[in-house]
């Protein structure tokens, strides 16, 4: 079975903690917005984690399809990958994806901050809790603060791509595929609830707060739009 899939880089958090909760208010003004065109549509099944030794072209061959292909349907510039890295491979009859960048102005106080979100997915926060760290190039989600064994809530109605731990640094980890190539990850996790295949609810508990692979007790939470990271307070709601 051929499989089309958007690649997934998660990078550790550095070891920079804000005090406090964050003032939820202070948005970012600006939205990149891209879009990308294909011969078919995006669909989630399968996964693949980077192991030692492999590298771009290894994987491309052994997938039976072009190393371009999946540099441009995963983002990648250059040839760069590490190990624990989760990708997804695309199918042989893809078409490479027509990218353009719009930047549209946003006033920090406009009504339409959360308009622009929530014209067919609806978004909720996976955690009630303080931001530890926000979105930046070396952290591709937000960290927030837990207690452990609360639970974890799906952000959006969706269905169970990846449940366990073989991605070095993030312990246990789920990764929900939802409509319009969003995917949400979940990492750090003391149990997940829920398994691959499984469909989720909005708001549903899929999985427990803890500290594995790393040394303090959070959740680390990611949004993505075909494989390229998105600042999740962007589509979460204003707390």
């Amino acid at each position: 079975m051929f499989r089309i899939i958007v690649f997934i880089s998660f990078f550790l958090s550095l070891p920079f903690f804000l005090s406090g909760c964050v003032n939820q208010d202070k948005r970012i003004a600006r939205i990149i917005e891209v879009s990308l065109v294909s011969s078919r549509d995006i669909s989630f099944s399968n996964i693949y984690i980077v192991e030692y030794g492999d590298s771009l072209f290894k994987i491309a061959k052994q997938h039976g399809v072009s190393l371009d292909s999946i540099k441009n349907i995963n983002n990648i510039v250059g040839s760069n990958i590490r190990e624990g890295e989760v990708i997804y491979i695309p199918s042989l009859n893809y078409s490479n994806p027509i990218r353009t960048n719009r930047i549209k102005p946003i006033k920090k106080d406009s009504k339409n901050l959360d308009k622009r979100i929530v014209n067919k997915i609806s978004w909720s926060w996976p955690y009630d809790g303080c931001i530890l760290e926000n979105f930046s190039v070396y952290n591709r989600g937000i960290d927030i603060s837990g207690n452990f064994g609360d639970y974890v809530r799906a952000a959006a109605d969706g269905t169970v791509a990846y449940s366990g731990n073989g991605v070095k640094g993030l312990g246990n980890l789920l990764i929900i595929s939802h409509d319009d190539g969003f995917i949400t990850a979940y990492a750090h996790n003391s149990k997940l609830l829920v398994s691959v295949g499984d469909t989720v609810k909005e708001n549903m508990n899929i999985a427990k707060i803890g500290n594995s692979g790393t040394d303090s007790c959070k959740l680390h939470f990611e949004i993505r739009k075909n494989g390229s990271p998105i600042d999740p307070l962007i589509y979460l709601p204003l707390k």
